[in-house]
């Protein structure tokens, strides 16, 4: 807890796969704690597994990719359409990972059922820094600050629709004016790696058929 207090702005929780019995799936006990834990500080974001946040500029949804579920997939295939600002979700879960999670294609089907497509998809759970677009849908993973995985640089070492990732501990930062979005990954030093930038084109957003 205290490594997330004292930032100087609100911190917003999201369900990783050790925090639920058996790594999956949902588990009523232990989300209870994540729920008393965020109650005790006005610093910490947690008012459910999955909610919505409102920043004016982006709007970013946060789901517990632990248990996609129907209910929030149709919530966000009204709400996200609606918004006129940058689009942003946010999980635990990757949407495509390479030499570490390609397997583990859980969310890319998910928001492709409802029609979801966001400006941009953020998520932990593999242990080093990566980004990539899939699916038209530009993916960060953001997962080095625990234990660092070994795995081949991008370039050269690239998997489909993946522009860059390093096994390096840090961690992305997203900057956003109405018209651009800039996603920097830095070291633990705060040394920027790498950039990408997109500007937004659609106001207000498309909205985007289910398949």
């Amino acid at each position: 807890k205290k490594a997330l207090e004292g930032l100087g702005a609100p911190v917003l929780l999201v369900l990783g796969n050790h925090d639920v019995g058996l790594r999956s799936g949902r588990h009523p006990e232990q989300e209870a704690c994540f729920f008393l834990l965020a109650a005790e500080s006005d610093e910490l974001v947690f008012p459910d597994l999955n909610y919505n946040v409102d920043l004016g500029v982006a709007l970013v949804s946060v789901i517990n990719t632990n248990a996609l579920d129907d209910a929030t997939g149709k919530d966000l295939s009204t709400r996200l359409p609606s918004f006129s600002g940058w689009r942003i979700i946010a999980g635990h879960h990757v949407a495509r990972t390479y030499h570490d999670k390609e397997s583990e294609n859980v969310v890319m089907p998910w928001l492709r059922k409802y029609g979801l497509k966001p400006h941009l998809y953020v998520n932990g759970h593999a242990h080093f820094l990566q980004f990539g677009v899939y699916e038209g849908i530009p993916a960060l993973t953001s997962g080095s600050g625990a234990k660092l995985r070994e795995r081949p640089s991008c370039p050269p070492y690239c998997g489909k629709d993946q522009l860059w990732g390093v096994s390096k501990v840090g961690y992305a930062v997203v900057d956003l004016t109405a018209d651009t979005m800039v996603v920097t990954f830095k070291d633990s030093e705060g040394k920027a790696l790498w950039t990408w930038e997109q500007k937004q084109t659609t106001k207000p957003a498309e909205k985007v058929e289910p398949r």
